[in-house]
């Protein structure tokens, strides 16, 4: 064993876990090469992501970016649901205003998320 793991985010909003073993003893100086391990594509976020909270007990992810939250299945990597987070719109109107979201977190029970905006 021995050596890291990196996490990296990438500006198309992709994480990805990369090993990076331990240099040898024998070989001193000699360069060591990362690996990638695995590869989380955050699909569908139309800008960067701001935050990223897990329910308690590990099994949903929510991701949000300027005015889209995402709920995720971890296990399987696939987005559960999709939400634009926007304003309640009047009676009679269809053009709403969305909320820039900030952060967000699972609220006990894990059937509610609570976002931070900027507003």
């Amino acid at each position: 064993g021995g050596g890291i793991r990196i996490v990296v985010a990438s500006a198309t909003n992709a994480l990805e876990v990369h090993s990076l073993p331990k240099p040898s003893k024998q070989a001193p100086g000699v360069p060591v090469t990362a690996e990638r391990v695995s590869a989380l594509d955050m699909y569908g976020h139309p800008t960067g992501i701001r935050s990223v909270s897990l329910s308690s007990e590990d099994a949903m992810a929510c991701t949000v970016s300027k005015s889209v939250v995402k709920i995720w299945n971890v296990d399987n990597r696939s987005c559960l649901r999709s939400l634009i987070a926007a304003a309640p719109t009047s009676s009679g109107s269809k053009s709403s205003a969305s909320y820039y979201c900030l952060c967000s977190a699972f609220l006990p029970g894990n059937t509610h998320v609570v976002l931070g905006t900027r507003e």
